[in-house]
């Protein structure tokens, strides 16, 4: 058994079986909407809003794609690490270098999955825009809704960023200053 695979409150492979499934509800449900639905049942073209469901699917799969392969297995690892190996007195090279990698992974993950989920809102938005084509009053509220989650998807992906601008060793000066300033405020 890996180093940190039963560490915590999900085992890895409850963990890697539960999103798993997840992901192929959303696929299938994709697959439902846009081909058996949509082509097969109704006889309708793919339209933009198929697009964005089809954008939003892809950003998905790639998330998932990396989730599994770059950030699962470190996350377990350095998240157990201390715990199988007891108290450390200092932290090995190669566990910084995973460390920074897996900083790396895991806001790319986030990034994409961010983007998913606001494709999904921008489906949603292109669906209703047909419904409300024609109702003056309800344009202008969509188009408040568009900007808004314009918006909320630009801050979504630039909060991963900001939030921890350092891809290097750099990243542990900064959070522990983050840390310390926090400790000292609340004391």
């Amino acid at each position: 058994m890996a180093v940190g695979s039963n560490l915590g409150p999900i085992p890895k492979a409850a963990f890697q079986v539960s999103i798993g499934m997840v992901f192929g509800l959303a696929v299938v449900a994709v697959v439902v909407r846009c081909f058996v639905l949509r082509v097969y049942i109704h006889k309708k073209k793919i339209q933009i809003d198929d697009g964005i469901l089809f954008l939003a699917t892809g950003l998905l799969i790639s998330a998932i794609v990396i989730l599994y392969q770059k950030t699962i297995a470190p996350g377990f690892y350095l998240g157990g690490f201390p715990l199988y190996n007891g108290q450390l007195d200092e932290i090995p090279d190669s566990m910084v270098q995973k460390s920074l990698d897996f900083h790396k992974w895991t806001v790319a993950v986030l990034m994409i999955t961010w983007l998913s989920v606001c494709s999904i809102k921008f489906f949603f938005l292109a669906f209703f825009w047909k419904l409300v084509d024609r109702l003056p009053a309800w344009k202008i509220h969509w188009w408040i809704v568009f900007f808004f989650n314009v918006v909320t998807t630009i801050f979504g992906v630039l909060v991963f960023y900001v939030s921890c601008p350092h891809w290097d060793i750099k990243m542990y000066v900064w959070f522990s200053h983050k840390v310390q300033s926090l400790v000292l405020r609340e004391e």
